[in-house]
């Protein structure tokens, strides 16, 4: 049954993309390279390099990423602080 299923995709010409592919370093960083300095799609560079196109878009979009989840946990922390102090000058009334 399961290999009728991948014979029906064959022949209707959708590519079988395995998300469980895991890129290296240098494709990484050629995914950056490209992306940033060619006008090439998303969309492109995972056909290309067999990927669904939100592997590249975390790809592309990982040092982006990173700088909102630490501004993100700097919020947190101010938001929490804020909270503890609040709590300590209703204690002292």
């Amino acid at each position: 049954m399961l290999i009728l299923l991948f014979m029906l995709l064959a022949t209707c010409g959708k590519k079988n993309l395995d998300r469980r592919v895991i890129l290296s370093l240098e494709d990484k960083e050629g995914i950056r390279k490209e992306y940033l300095n060619k006008y090439i799609t998303k969309k492109a560079l995972a056909k290309k390099y067999g990927v669904d196109t939100k592997t590249i878009k975390n790809t592309v979009d990982s040092e982006y990423n990173k700088k909102l989840k630490e501004l993100h946990r700097e919020y947190i922390r101010n938001r929490q602080n804020l909270y503890k102090e609040k709590l300590k000058e209703g204690r002292r009334k």
